[in-house]
């Protein structure tokens, strides 16, 4: 693939079969000149920068994938990072957080580092300078408490301070439950890892 740039200076990617070659500093089209999108050297226009929008998104989202789980990068792009784009009004190019970046924060979610919930503040902290996730979690003391003994004495203080909420989910308000969840991860400052208070709360309430 070449590069060729436009009179806008938008980057076009083009191929370099003489049907895509530049004319006008614009790719020519593949359709042949009788095309309407040929003939409307606006439309073609718009048409090769939303293809080279695509090529240079997907090329991003190929880095971050590249150590990380699809899934989860897949949800922040198009989550948090496009409602960020969106916000500032920027290209992808222009993205404040770089998908080297981004991909640390994604590993950071998946091997249990941090909460997704904690994710989202260290993301608002990376999209002021495209700062190192990693650092920010050892400097903020953001790090997912996963300690069994110590959620055990957290869900217990709060299962001790609550008994006549204890007495109605055991009587059959098992939607209370997430009411126990909701002050365990309270009293932790949402550190606490969600999935271990799920289980330890369903012990300790039986």
């Amino acid at each position: 693939m070449e590069r060729s740039e436009g009179n806008d200076g938008d980057i076009y990617s083009t191929a370099t079969d003489k049907r895509w070659r530049s004319v006008g500093g614009i790719p020519r089209s593949p359709f042949g000149d009788d095309c309407e999108w040929t003939r409307n050297k606006i439309v073609w226009g718009r048409v090769c920068k939303i293809c080279s929008g695509l090529v240079i998104l997907s090329k991003y989202f190929e880095t971050v994938i590249e150590n990380s789980d699809v899934k989860l990068s897949s949800n922040l792009i198009t989550g948090e990072l496009f409602a960020l784009l969106n916000e500032k009004n920027l290209e992808i190019t222009q993205s404040p957080i770089s998908a080297k970046n981004l991909s640390k924060l994604i590993n950071l979610i998946k091997d249990g580092t941090i909460s997704g919930k904690i994710a989202k503040t260290v993301f608002e902290m990376m999209a002021e300078g495209d700062k190192n996730p990693i650092d920010i979690v050892k400097e903020k003391g953001l790090k997912q408490q996963s300690d069994p003994k110590e959620l055990e004495k957290l869900i217990e203080k709060v299962i001790n301070e609550n008994q006549d909420k204890v007495k109605e989910y055991k009587s059959g308000k098992e939607k209370l439950f997430g009411f126990f969840v909701g002050q365990a991860m309270k009293v932790s400052g949402g550190k606490a890892n969600p999935q271990l208070v799920n289980e330890i709360l369903k012990k300790k309430l039986k």
